[in-house]
This record gives C-alpha cells, structure tokens and sequence, in this order.
C-alpha cells in the first residue's frame, strides 16, 4: 500500500508494483505450556506466503482471501526464544483487484490442552417450527 503510483504498472494491482516482502517475529512460549498444542492462525494474508518457524518449513498458502493456520507444536522451543519468518509475494495476480499485498488481517497464536473442542468444531444452528411466511409480526 506504501507503493507510489505508476501508470505503467499493472492496473489489477492498482498502478502500483508489487514486491515481496518479509515478516519476522520472536517470541517465548513458556516452558509450563509444553504439553500444550500451539497453532498458529493467519486470518489473510495476500498472498503465495511461505513460513518457518525456527528453521522449519510450515507450509505454503497461495490463496489471499482465506484464514489457514498452521500446528507448529513440534517445532516450538518452550521456555526459549522461537523465530518466526514469512515470505509474502503478492507479484501473481489471482483474479481480484487488490493492491495491497502483506499480511493485513489478525494473526493468533492459539495454546489448546490435549483435550480440546476442534478448530471450527462448534456451530449453532436453530429449527423453527412454524415459519409461516417468513415476516415478523
């Protein structure tokens, strides 16, 4: 988004060239949460992001419009410093108009017992028994 306009580049991405960018992040994890399963939740990011974490490869999401998260437990080093990096390039186009690029939503890091509800795993849902015609009375 910080890009300066250029009526030469592309106009999908907003007349501004996209780069690749990278992201680092340390942080600890306590040593009492090592039976503990830890994810790593990304609510969007735009887009082809590649992670580590440590050194170890996580994985690769292409999309830009869609949460993903990653179970980085084997990987973490509880009680210790833990590096996080992501690889961002926004440079493919991938149908939408957009010209920003990065990770622009929420990013969690989630710490689950053993024993735990699954990601996603709840829902509400409601019957009516008569819906008539639909209209409030």
């Amino acid at each position: 988004m910080e890009a300066d306009f250029d009526p030469t580049d592309d106009y999908m991405h907003g007349y501004r060239k996209p780069f690749v960018g990278w992201y680092r992040r340390s942080f600890t994890i306590p040593l009492k949460d090592n039976l503990k399963q830890i994810w790593l939740e990304f609510d969007r990011i735009y887009r082809n992001s590649r992670m580590w974490l440590n050194g170890h490869f996580l994985g690769n999401h292409r999309g830009g419009y869609t949460s993903f998260r990653y179970d980085v437990t084997p990987y973490i080093n509880f009680g210790g410093k833990n590096m996080l990096a992501v690889r961002v390039d926004p440079t493919i186009f991938e149908g939408w108009w957009y010209e920003g690029g990065g990770i622009y939503r929420h990013t969690w890091l989630t710490k689950v017992a053993p024993v735990h509800i699954a990601h996603w795993g709840t829902f509400v849902t409601t019957e009516v028994p008569n819906p008539g015609d639909g209209k409030n009375r």
